[in-house]
């Protein structure tokens, strides 16, 4: 007697534990580093688009802006970034000589 499965449903499943999986051990590195998942985010969006705008860098995450807010607060409270206020416009870079992380 042969067993017949659906790969569709076998692949997506594999996949999705596979993401599941990769999730747990990086929630557990960034643990180490003190960050969280979403301000890793942050970090990697920011470290592609130097100098982009709170309003873009919440479009590119899929978040709101006041979330974002918290997180760049966060992160800049730690020093993994800088928040550079102009008139009508928040920027948000690195700050000099910080050590990459990612």
């Amino acid at each position: 007697m042969t067993r017949r499965t659906d790969l569709g449903q076998t692949f997506g499943f594999l996949v999705s534990d596979i993401a599941r999986l990769l999730r747990e051990q990086f929630n557990s590195t960034a643990e180490s580093l003190g960050l969280t998942l979403a301000q890793c985010r942050v970090l990697a969006r920011l470290a592609a688009n130097e100098g982009i705008r709170q309003s873009e860098l919440a479009s590119l995450l899929e978040v709101q802006p006041i979330t974002l807010l918290r997180q760049i607060d966060h992160l800049e409270a730690m020093v993994l970034i800088s928040v550079v206020a102009l008139p009508l416009l928040l920027l948000m870079r690195p700050p000099p000589k910080t050590p990459a992380l990612l």
